[in-house]
C-alpha cells in the first residue's frame, strides 16, 4: 500500500528490505523507489478476493483498507452467509461498525431462460463441471473435508454429494430463471445484506461465447432496470 500511495517507498522489515541495503545507483546509495504504474487516481478502491475468511487474513485487509470480494468467478456456490458474518466481525475488532455485506461485492452465477427448469437444465452440466474441477482448489466453500478427501479417491469419488444447481439455486449462490426469477433472487439477498452495494455476475468456465453475450445482453436489458436509482 505504501508503493502504491506515495511517489516513493521504502520498507524494513522481519523479511525482506526494500531496497536492498548498499546498493550503488547512478553514484549513490539508493534509498527507496518508485512502483510504476501507480493507481493514476487518489484515493483509490483495494479490492481483493476473499477465499478461506479467516481472521488472520480478514483483519489484515481491514487494516490496509481492503474491500472484499466473495464468491463469484471460480466459488461457483457462492460466498456463504458466515463468511459474510466473519467479514462484519473483523471490522468490529477494529472498531470499525458496518451493516451486513458492507464494503463487500459478492459474486453470483447467472443464467436466464424463459423458465427456472429451462435455466437448471441448460446450465447444470457446466456447473456440475466447474463444481468438480474448482473443488480441489478450495473454491468451493461448501463442501467439507471429507468430501475433499473422497472427490479425489477414485473408488469413492462418484458416490460424493457434490453441491448441484438446485441446492445452489435454493441458496441463491447461483441464480436461474426468467427476469422475474431472477430479480426476486437477487431482492432476496439485498435483503439479507442490507449493506451490500456491489454484486459480480459470473458465467460457468466452458460457456460458449455465444451463449455468454447472450446472457449478459439479456441480463442487461431484463434484470437491471430493477434495480436503477
Amino acid at each position: 500500500m505504501k508503493a502504491l500511495k506515495n511517489e516513493s517507498f521504502s520498507h524494513r522489515g522481519e523479511h525482506y528490505t526494500i531496497p536492498p541495503d548498499d546498493v550503488p545507483y547512478r553514484g549513490y546509495t539508493l534509498e527507496e523507489i518508485s512502483l510504476v504504474p501507480r493507481p493514476q487516481f487518489r484515493p483509490f478502491e483495494c479490492w481483493q478476493p476473499i477465499q478461506s475468511a479467516t481472521p488472520r487474513g480478514l483483519d489484515f485487509m481491514v487494516k490496509h483498507e481492503m474491500l472484499g470480494m466473495m464468491g463469484g468467478g471460480s466459488a461457483v456456490t457462492g460466498p456463504t452467509r458466515r463468511m459474510v458474518e466473519a467479514w462484519q466481525e473483523a471490522h468490529e475488532r477494529a472498531g470499525i461498525e458496518t451493516e451486513l455485506g458492507e464494503r463487500l461485492c459478492i459474486g453470483l452465477g447467472v443464467y436466464m431462460a424463459d423458465s427456472l427448469d429451462e435455466a437448471k437444465a441448460r446450465i447444470r452440466l457446466h456447473f456440475e463441471e466447474n463444481v468438480k474441477m474448482f473443488a480441489p482448489l478450495r473454491l468451493v466453500p461448501a463442501l467439507s473435508d471429507q468430501q475433499m478427501i473422497d472427490i479425489d479417491d477414485p473408488a469413492v469419488a462418484p458416490t460424493v454429494k457434490l453441491p448441484t444447481i438446485d441446492s445452489a439455486t435454493r441458496s441463491r449462490g447461483f441464480v436461474c430463471g426468467n427476469a422475474d426469477d431472477v430479480i426476486s433472487s437477487l431482492k432476496e439477498t439485498e435483503a439479507e445484506y442490507p449493506g451490500l452495494e456491489r454484486i459480480q455476475i459470473t458465467y460457468a468456465v466452458g460457456q460458449h461465447t455465444d451463449d455468454t453475450l447472450e446472457q449478459l445482453e439479456r441480463f442487461g436489458r431484463e434484470v437491471i432496470p430493477a434495480f436503477g436509482g
